[in-house]
């Protein structure tokens, strides 16, 4: 971790560095504690910790899921995190729960979870990977529910030829008329806009260059 506040010419900052211990797949800030940071890793944990160095009052927590190629994760609230698994499959765990599973499911259209965007309103969620992405929508009592998938023209067949295609997006976060707006891109070069309000206007809004 580098504060490049601090950051001098060929030195790096005093912040330190954190030992995961396993390849690092996916990074977050938790958003209701502004100096604690997240980590998954290929091996099935997440790592919480603070940032701060010589802070220890609000000490590491290392959820252990049990199940590996964790390649993603977002926090849904300040406590909840939902993980995404290279099965197809989410899991939300509650920190304050550490060693229990509160809810899984799986993704009938993205078979590896690579990435999980939340819109900033915390309406939706979007799963990428491969080989499509899937839109969820979501609330603040947990409830998951299966909004749309990907409408591309992506066919089986390129994806035979190609199984290295994967695909990854984020949701504007410039607020106003932007909510629900997310943009996609993927390993074919393609770029596009899509609005998560509604599953008719998706294929309508979509916009693609190379």
């Amino acid at each position: 971790m580098t504060d490049i506040t601090k950051f001098k010419a060929d030195k790096l900052s005093e912040n330190g560095i954190y030992d995961a211990a396993n390849a690092v797949s996916s990074l977050s800030w938790n958003p209701g504690f502004a100096k604690v940071a997240s980590a998954s890793t290929d091996a099935g944990d997440l790592h919480m910790f603070d940032v701060r160095v010589g802070q220890y009052d609000r000490s590491n927590r290392v959820i252990r899921t049990g199940v590996k190629q964790l390649y993603s994760h977002v926090w849904t609230d300040n406590y909840s995190a939902l993980l995404g698994f290279g099965d197809g499959f989410l899991r939300l765990f509650d920190i304050r729960m550490p060693h229990e599973c509160v809810v899984w499911f799986q993704d009938q259209k993205v078979h590896r979870i690579g990435s999980i965007s939340l819109d900033p309103q915390r309406r939706f969620f979007v799963t990428f990977g491969n080989p499509k992405f899937s839109v969820w929508r979501c609330d603040a009592k947990r409830n998951f529910t299966f909004w749309y998938h990907d409408p591309s023209s992506v066919s089986k067949l390129q994806l035979d030829l190609d199984p290295w295609y994967k695909n990854d997006g984020a949701f504007m976060t410039t607020g106003g008329r932007q909510h629900g707006i997310f943009a996609t891109t993927d390993a074919h070069g393609f770029i596009c806009l899509y609005d998560a309000h509604s599953a008719e206007q998706a294929a309508v809004s979509l916009t693609a260059a190379r």
